[in-house]
This record gives C-alpha cells, structure tokens and sequence, in this order.
C-alpha cells in the first residue's frame, strides 16, 4: 500500500497481509505447482485529465478542471470496490451482478475453478488520483496464462464505512466546486463492472502492470457534452440516472507495463462495461 501526498491512495478494509494472501488463491489451489508472475494492478485518470481545460483562477495542479457550459473542479474522487477478478474466457464470469452472501458464495465457488483468478477478494478503498499520473494500487502473484476481462464489483461496504465514514453507505464519492460553489457527490450504485481485454491480456514473465483507466471527466455531463451539476445528480435528483450511467461506461482496462497511463503497442487491450 502506498501513500501519495496527504492521502492514502488504497487502503483495504482487511490488513494488507489479507489482500497479498487472497490474491494467492487463484485458480489452481495448489500455489507451488502453478507458474505465478508478479504483477501490479494500477489507476489513473489521465484520459479526463489530459481532456480538461485548464482555468485562469489558481486552482491546485491536483484538481480536474473540466470547463464548458460550466466550470466544474474535481478535487477528491474515492471509490469502493469488492471481489477483483481476472476471467480467462468470455464463458466464465468470476463476479455476480448483485451483491449477496449467496452470491458471494457463488462467487467464491467460481472463482475456485479455472476460469477465474483473483486479484483481492476484500473491499478497497481507492482514493482516485486526479492529476494524470498512474499510481499502483496492487502489488499480487498472479497465475500465469492469458484473461480476457477484469471483473469488479462496485457497491458500498459497511467495512469500508466504518474505516471511512464519510464512505457509510456510498460506493462512489466526489468533491470539489462548481461554478465556484463547493459540493459533495455520493451515490450508493451497485454495479458489477466488466473490463475487456482484447487482445487479452497475457500474464508472463514479460508482464509487469495493468491500468485501469477511470474517466472522471465523463461523469457529470450529459449525452450532449453539457457539464452537469453534481449535486443535481444525489439520490432522488434529475440527473442521477445519467451520471450513474456515465460511472459505470468509465471504466477502461489495458495492459500498460511502463505504466505511463497509455495501452502497450502489440498486447494492448481496451474495456468496457457491458
């Protein structure tokens, strides 16, 4: 786990320990017998940072300025997520749509066969770098072999919340300004999110990191390129269903081993959620 500034960029609901020992129980059940290769798991936002504008009004270079009808600073994004999984075909799905205890349990059995390969099995908190830079969340021993997608879900955790309260009941929260006026966004969405790696992603001696790229800068606009307000979109707003939706097509996955936030020539790969 590693600290960037004043902030903690990931922390796991569990000790760190648990994530590293997690992630060894992947799909083969006997680590010794299975070729493992150490690989970081990575996110940034340098796609909604290299998009925005920048403004004439002193605003700190940590902030995401996205200007248009309206000025809109992002200054914090955090998020959690749970059961992060790498599907090695596209029959397989490692992660369920609804969270449940049976579904994790589901989940678990899934993840137990060959088609699924974790990489945490426990809540994180991300607190989403917002400056263009790709900062490594994961550091886990992964089974050796090619996967197709990188599978998540989003949703909130009462573990989370209790480690951060201001995440109690939320999976996503954001803030920062508006047209000069400060606001605070949180949303409780559910989501199972799905990442494609095409071509896929080939875990080998070769690989060292997969970003995951998150483009905060499409979140607060609407189907017309229009900057909406964040605090139109809270539970119960008008354009709650729009920036939830915008959430969940953010997502890109890609193989990027010199982690410079762009996708590798030959092995390159692009995600959706679908």
């Amino acid at each position: 786990m590693k600290s960037f500034g004043l902030r903690t960029f990931v922390s796991a609901v569990l000790p760190v320990g648990a994530i590293f020992s997690l992630a060894a129980c992947g799909t083969s059940g006997d680590v010794t017998a299975t070729a493992r290769q150490p690989v970081s798991l990575s996110f940034t936002t340098r796609a909604a940072a290299t998009a925005s504008a920048s403004v004439s009004s002193p605003v700190s270079r940590a902030d995401l300025v996205v200007v248009g009808n309206s000025e809109l600073v992002i200054s914090r994004v955090q998020l959690v997520l749970n059961r992060i999984e790498l599907t090695r075909t596209d029959a397989v799905s490692c992660v369920s749509d609804d969270s449940s205890a049976a579904d994790d349990a589901s989940d678990a059995a899934e993840s137990a066969g060959e088609g699924c390969e974790d990489v945490s099995r426990v809540p994180v908190v991300l607190d989403l770098p917002v400056d263009a830079a790709v900062h490594t969340a994961l550091d886990v021993p992964l089974t050796a072999g090619s996967y197709t997608r990188l599978e998540a879900r989003l949703e909130p955790d009462a573990a989370a919340g209790a480690t951060h309260p201001e995440l109690a009941g939320a999976s996503v929260r954001v803030t920062g300004t508006f047209n000069g006026s400060a606001f605070t966004f949180t949303t409780a969405l559910r989501r199972k999110i799905e990442m494609e790696f095409n071509p896929p992603l080939v875990i080998d001696d070769a690989t060292r990191n997969a970003t995951v790229n998150i483009d905060v800068s499409s979140w607060f606009k609407s189907a017309g390129g229009e900057i909406i307000d964040p605090a139109s979109a809270n539970a119960g707003g008008d354009n709650e269903a729009t920036v939830a939706a915008n959430i969940r097509a953010s997502f890109h996955a890609f193989e990027d081993d010199d982690k410079g936030g762009d996708e590798d020539g030959s092995r390159r790969g692009s995600g959706s959620d679908r």
